[in-house]
C-alpha cells in the first residue's frame, strides 16, 4: 500500500512537507519527496529528527529521502480526533512524528474537504496496518 502524506512538525505549527507512506512487509516507511519545496526550519527539523547529518542539504535539493521506518505493531500509533482523526501520531523510539494523510492547511471549506478525505485514507491505513 501507498498514499501520498505531508509530514509535519506539529499539529499547531505543521509546515507541512509532502511524502509518500508505504506498506511493505510489514513495516511502514515514510519518503520525503518534496523536500525542495518546504521551508528551510523543516528540512532542519528533519534532520534533527533523523540525527542525520546533512539531510537538510539533500532535501533541498530535491532528493527523494526515506526518513522513517518503522513496525507498526511496535511503534505507538494514534489518530487523535483532536487532530481531525487523519493526522497519525506516531511515538518511535524516543521520537514523535506527525503524519498528515491530506494536506493539512487551506481555508475552511478545503480543509474540511481535505480532513474528510484523509480520514477515510487513514481508516485504510489502520486496517491494512493492524493498528
Amino acid at each position: 500500500m501507498q498514499s501520498e502524506v505531508w509530514l509535519i512538525k506539529s499539529r499547531t505549527n505543521p509546515f507541512p512537507v509532502k511524502g509518500t507512506m508505504d506498506l511493505d512487509n510489514g513495516r511502514a516507511k515514510v519518503t520525503i519527496t518534496g523536500g525542495a519545496d518546504c521551508t528551510a526550519g523543516m528540512r532542519e527539523y528533519l534532520e534533527e529528527q533523523t540525527g542525520e547529518s546533512g539531510l537538510a542539504g539533500r532535501l533541498a535539493k530535491g532528493e527523494a529521502v526515506p526518513v522513517l521506518d518503522f513496525d507498526p505493531g511496535q511503534a505507538d500509533v494514534s489518530f487523535p480526533g483532536t487532530a481531525g482523526g487523519y493526522i497519525a501520531k506516531i511515538d518511535v523510539d524516543t521520537k514523535t512524528w506527525y503524519v498528515a494523510f491530506a494536506y493539512p492547511a487551506g481555508g475552511a471549506i478545503q480543509n474540511v474537504m481535505s480532513m474528510k478525505k484523509g480520514r477515510k485514507l487513514a481508516k485504510e491505513w489502520k486496517t491494512a496496518a493492524g493498528i
